[in-house]
């Protein structure tokens, strides 16, 4: 959980506008929800000891859940128009964090 927060700090340390953080639906949960632009990001947290751990701590299930919960967030806020919408990760190490940035698509 305080991976989260620092997450979120540096996030607006980088200009982006945090939507909402432990977003739950009935699909699933989404760490943290920011914009920046015309852009709606979805962003999952993780820490290990190890950042390449941590980068690689993502199934492919748990992209699944995260793009079907995003799904259910563009459904059910329709007020906002985003021209791009992406999935990033932070990984946070013992040391270091690492943004990476659209970490996975929506492949049908």
């Amino acid at each position: 959980m305080i991976a989260e927060y620092v997450a979120i700090f540096y996030l607006m340390c980088k200009g982006y506008r945090i939507l909402a953080h432990r977003f739950k639906t009935p699909v699933g949960e989404i760490d943290v929800i920011i914009t920046k632009k015309s852009i709606l990001i979805a962003v999952e947290v993780k820490y290990r000891d190890n950042i390449n751990d941590a980068l690689g701590a993502i199934s492919p299930a748990s992209q699944k859940r995260i793009i079907n919960t995003m799904k259910w967030y563009l459904s059910h806020t329709p007020r906002h128009h985003y021209d791009t919408i992406r999935m990033d990760v932070i990984a946070i190490g013992r040391f270091s964090i690492k943004h990476l940035d659209n970490a996975w698509q929506d492949n049908p």
